[in-house]
């Protein structure tokens, strides 16, 4: 059986922006070291450069990643939960703060560290009730002092933020335990 720890990710478009050349950057740093499993829409040219790497692509539709919507949060983690069932997911992350309700859900459900990244100033009642309500559980990446800076202004508790400028070279990975992925 693979030893090597699971990072499930989701990206909320298959376009490719900026926020998607990250993914695809950081999937390229990580492929091989950690198994990687990435949740994006079938449409777009995002799945053709993934697909370059190492790791399994699982397709759901953009209003199910995207929506805030309980109902459809909640059709969005039951047909996810099928798809996962041979997989033990050690990390979960999302790419966009766009697709941040499935992955924060799924987290507090199976008790997995969640990973939010966080490049916009935009934060909407819903998200910040969530992230405070699952504070245990998620931390989110900001990009930038300035952002981190907004999200603590905007009620998010600072123990929950990381910064992670864009860009950023990412180290050789190693094996770690699942505290230590979520909080390095």
């Amino acid at each position: 059986m693979d030893s090597k720890k699971t990072i499930l990710l989701f990206s909320p478009t298959g376009n490719i922006g900026g926020a998607e050349i990250n993914l695809i950057t950081l999937c390229r740093n990580l492929c091989g070291v950690y198994n990687l499993i990435v949740v994006l829409p079938p449409e777009g040219k995002l799945k053709t450069k993934l697909s370059e790497f190492n790791l399994t692509l699982i397709f759901m539709p953009s209003k199910q990643l995207q929506s805030g919507g309980i109902f459809q949060v909640l059709w969005a983690c039951t047909k996810l939960h099928f798809k996962l069932r041979k997989y033990k997911i050690d990390l979960l992350h999302s790419n966009s703060r766009y697709c941040l309700y499935v992955p924060i859900y799924i987290g507090l459900l199976a008790k997995i560290p969640t990973l939010i990244h966080w490049a916009d100033y935009e934060i909407h009642a819903g998200d910040r009730s969530l992230i405070k309500w699952a504070k245990k559980r998620v931390t989110l990446i900001a990009v930038s002092k300035d952002i981190a800076t907004h999200l603590i202004n905007n009620g998010v508790q600072e123990q929950q933020i990381e910064i992670i400028h864009n860009g950023t070279e990412i180290p050789p990975a190693s094996e770690a335990t699942r505290e230590d992925i979520a909080h390095s």
